[in-house]
C-alpha cells in the first residue's frame, strides 16, 4: 500500500468559449500527455457540448503531492487557449467531495464506452470531435470523456484479476444527456448512430459503463476472461440468482423453476422527472465562478 497523505492537490481546469479546432488540439495534447503521466496523478478530461456552455473542455483529477509539482506536470494543458484553472491543496476528502458534487442524483442519458490503446491519427481526432458538433435534439450535453487509465493500473498483470485491459491508455466515453422523455429515443439514436464509428477506432467495452446494443457483450467487457468468469458463474451461481440482461454466461438454472432463476427485462421507463425549470443534468464547479 502507498504511504498515507494527509492532503493532495485538487486539479481544475476549463476551458470556456472554445471552437472545434481547440477541441482536437486538446485530445492531441492528452494522448501525448498521457505517455509520461506521473503515477501519482488522476485525472478525467473532457470535451463537450453543452446548452449552457456550448463548445467546451475541462480537466478534473487528483494529485498525491504539492499544487507547485501538479502546476509542472499539467504544464502542457495549462497552456492552451482559454485556460482558466485552480489548483490548490485540501484533504482527500474534500477534494472527491467536490469532484462528486458535479453528478446529480439522477438523469436522464445514453452513453457508450470503450478502451483506447492507441494514438489516434490527425483525421480520427477530427472525426472524434465532429460526433459532438451537434448535439441530438433535447439535448443539454453531448460530450467524450476520457478516463486516465496506465500508471499503477497497467503494472498489474493481465491475468491477476477479472479486469481485462490493463494495457489500455484509457477509457473513453461517449455520451448525451436530455431532460425531457419526448426526446429520449432520438438521443438513443443519436449513441446508436455513431457507435460503428466509435467502435471501429477503439477496442472493447468497460462494464462500468455498460451498452445494451453490444452484440457481443462478454467479449467486449471481459476480453478472453469471458470463459473464465462464466466458468466461476456456473460454480458459484448456479441458480443464476444474480442475474440482469447482460450478466455473465448462462448458467444451469435453465433446468429449474421460473421463480428461482428470473430474467430480468430491459427497463425502459424513466423516472417523472419533467418538471419546468428542473434541469437535471450534472453541473461543474467553474474554476471562473469560483473566483
Amino acid at each position: 500500500m502507498p504511504p498515507k497523505v494527509k492532503d493532495v492537490t485538487l486539479i481544475e481546469i476549463d476551458y470556456l468559449n472554445i471552437d472545434s479546432e481547440e477541441q482536437e488540439e486538446f485530445l492531441y495534447t492528452w494522448q501525448e500527455w498521457l505517455k509520461t503521466a506521473d503515477k501519482r496523478i488522476t485525472l478525467i478530461s473532457r470535451i463537450y457540448n453543452s446548452a449552457d456552455d456550448g463548445l467546451a473542455m475541462l480537466i478534473r483529477g487528483i494529485f498525491y503531492g504539492e499544487p507547485e509539482v501538479a502546476k509542472q506536470i499539467m504544464a502542457d494543458f495549462l497552456t492552451l487557449d482559454g485556460v482558466d484553472y485552480n489548483i490548490e491543496s485540501m484533504t482527500f476528502l474534500e477534494a472527491v467531495t467536490i469532484i462528486g458534487s458535479a453528478y446529480p442524483p439522477s438523469e436522464k442519458f445514453q452513453s457508450v464506452s470503450r478502451f483506447v490503446l492507441r494514438d489516434f491519427t490527425c483525421v480520427e481526432r477530427s472525426e472524434l470531435v465532429d460526433l459532438i458538433r451537434e448535439r441530438p435534439k433535447g439535448s443539454v450535453f453531448a460530450g467524450i470523456s476520457m478516463y486516465a487509465l496506465g500508471g499503477r493500473v497497467s503494472e498489474i498483470g493481465t491475468d491477476d484479476t477479472a479486469f481485462y485491459y490493463r494495457d489500455a491508455n484509457y477509457i473513453i466515453w461517449l455520451e448525451t444527456i436530455w431532460e425531457e422523455r419526448r426526446y429520449a429515443e432520438g438521443n438513443r439514436e443519436w449513441i446508436s448512430n455513431r457507435f460503428p464509428y466509435f467502435e471501429a477506432i477503439t477496442t472493447g467495452s468497460y462494464v462500468n459503463f455498460p451498452y445494451g446494443k453490444l452484440p457481443n457483450y462478454l467479449e467486449e467487457y471481459y476480453g478472453a476472461h469471458a470463459n473464465i468468469l462464466a466458468n466461476i458463474k456456473t460454480k458459484y451461481d448456479p441458480l443464476n440468482i444474480f442475474s440482469f440482461p447482460q450478466s455473465i454466461g448462462k448458467s444451469e438454472c435453465n433446468n429449474y423453476t421460473e421463480s428461482y432463476c428470473p430474467e430480468l427485462p430491459l427497463n425502459n421507463t424513466e423516472d417523472e422527472i419533467d418538471q419546468p425549470g428542473d434541469a437535471n443534468y450534472r453541473g461543474f464547479r467553474y474554476v471562473s465562478k469560483k473566483k
